[in-house]
């Protein structure tokens, strides 16, 4: 009998855009994310460089393994790491989109403006993500 773990494919926060298209399409992303934060009032102030790299990178990293989860996967979820115990660990060698604010690029993505990602309602803690709805 196979367990969620074996039928499930997690996510590569490592994932990172290699063709002009691709390049576009998170930039698109990204614009579309950061003026829903600005319309939604949920940003009120410009982010600090370093926080903005991180913002960018977690965005990049969602719309890259989406893509390529999209082109190559059919059958099995999609999960997401959306717990404080994954997201919130030190390691030297932890992607930078695996930041606690990694939920929160979710959620606003998972507004009906963007789009981009429908959660299951039953998965909507553990972030998983169905197959036909990535």
């Amino acid at each position: 009998m196979a367990t969620d773990s074996d039928t499930d494919r997690f996510f590569n926060a490592w994932r990172i855009p290699k063709s002009d298209t691709a390049k576009r399409l998170v930039q698109t992303i990204i614009t579309s994310v950061e003026a829903y934060e600005q319309t939604q009032g949920k940003r009120r102030r410009k982010r600090k460089p370093d926080v903005q790299k991180t913002f960018e990178a977690t965005i990049t990293a969602i719309v890259c393994d989406l893509i390529h989860y999209a082109l190559t996967e059919n059958k099995r979820h999609l999960v997401i790491p959306r717990s404080n115990w994954v997201l919130g660990r030190r390691e030297q060698d932890k992607a930078p989109a695996l930041n606690q604010q990694l939920p929160k690029r979710l959620c606003c993505m998972d507004r009906p403006e963007h789009a981009l990602v429908r959660f299951m309602p039953k998965f909507r803690r553990c972030g998983r993500i169905p197959a036909a709805q990535a």
